[in-house]
């Protein structure tokens, strides 16, 4: 199973608040022992750091974006994508928030879009937890869930995710 190591910033739900200072010397520390990283595309500085030296390492870099209030339209989804790729991401996350159901809709209508283009949505809160069932469906490239407690708003058990899967690709009819 690969590993991934994420450090996130405060401002994007980090848990601890750390310089960036702080956060390249523990990426740095990390990045010989895990197989991605996955950094803010809004931590600048620290994205021109840690891509090339995770790149030189031959690690992957997922950039992400992550929206605790909204859901940027579709071209600002577009230009996240764009950003992120001009940035050297092999993968681009966009963690969003929808204030109504047709938000998920667009969501996963981007994401089937794009599906060829690397990237991982995820609407968040309690009306985005069908996309983390089904963005895999429409070409997310991954999906985020939890084993003993939720790490964000909008997480379901891993139990729920398989199970939902299993239901999802079993036939209707014999």
């Amino acid at each position: 199973m690969p590993l991934l190591a994420t450090i996130r910033s405060s401002r994007e739900g980090g848990g601890r608040k750390l310089s960036d200072a702080k956060r390249a010397e523990l990426f740095k520390k990390v990045i010989p022992e895990v197989d991605a990283i996955d950094l803010e595309l809004s931590s600048t500085g620290l994205v021109k750091v840690l891509v090339p030296f995770a790149h030189r390492k031959g690690r992957r870099v997922i950039l992400s974006y992550h929206n605790f209030r909204s859901t940027p339209s579709d071209g600002g989804l577009q230009r996240i994508l764009r950003e992120g790729k001009r940035k050297k991401g092999d993968l681009i996350k966009m963690a969003v928030t929808p204030k109504k159901a047709g938000e998920v809709a667009r969501l996963l209508l981007f994401t089937f879009r794009h599906r060829d283009e690397n990237l991982i949505t995820i609407a968040m809160g309690p009306r985005g937890v069908a996309s983390r069932i089904l963005a895999p469906l429409f070409g997310s490239r991954v999906t985020y869930s939890f084993v003993s407690r939720p790490y964000a708003p909008g997480q379901i058990p891993l139990s729920r995710l398989l199970q939902a899967w299993h239901l999802a690709n079993r036939p209707l009819f014999r």
